[in-house]
């Protein structure tokens, strides 16, 4: 009940639907439905992330990636979350967090290290550390050029982007042009 009112306030009331996906998990937590709990943590974590409360977004991606490990046949959909949870951190500005986070990753998923979602928020971090625009889109361009970026995901890193500053002032929104 509670997934479905979420979905219908999504676009009008996205505060009101954060709520009912946090009461969905609560009851998916009582009854044991783990995928119910993922998939409304999922949804609140993207919400909130819209609404630039990468705090909540980046707890909520991190604690559905450590979900994922616990199970076999979902262990490798982790990385991509650790990902989500990073790419908030920047979008926070959290170089640092960052840093530290993608070592928690390594240590929760060995196989996280050698990934391409790894080095993709490792070389992201570094470029906004450095401030370099040009990098940051290069890297995204090579992991879309295999792995293509999600809408959401492109919207956020866009937002990395900006927040960077247009260092190399062409103007122009390489990032969008890969959704």
């Amino acid at each position: 009940m509670h997934v479905q009112l979420a979905e219908s306030l999504t676009d009008d009331d996205p505060a009101a639907a954060i709520e009912h996906y946090q009461k969905a998990v609560e009851y998916c937590t009582s009854d044991s439905q783990t995928s119910g709990v993922i998939k409304s943590q999922l949804k609140v974590a993207e919400l909130a992330s819209d609404r630039e409360d990468y705090a909540l977004a980046c707890e909520l991606f991190e604690e559905v990636g450590n979900k994922r490990l616990e199970n076999d046949l979902t262990k490798f959909n982790a990385r991509g979350h650790f990902l989500d949870a990073g790419i908030c951190m920047l979008a926070r500005g959290d170089t640092v967090a960052a840093r530290m986070a993608i070592d928690r990753f390594r240590d929760a998923d060995y196989s996280f290290a050698d990934s391409r979602e790894c080095k993709l928020l490792t070389d992201l971090t570094d470029a906004v550390e450095a401030s370099n625009v040009d990098s940051f889109t290069e890297h995204l361009f090579a992991f879309d050029q295999i792995s293509k970026l999600s809408p959401w995901r492109t919207k956020i890193l866009l937002r990395v982007k900006n927040g960077m500053g247009d260092l190399n002032g062409d103007g122009e929104d390489e990032i969008a042009d890969l959704a």
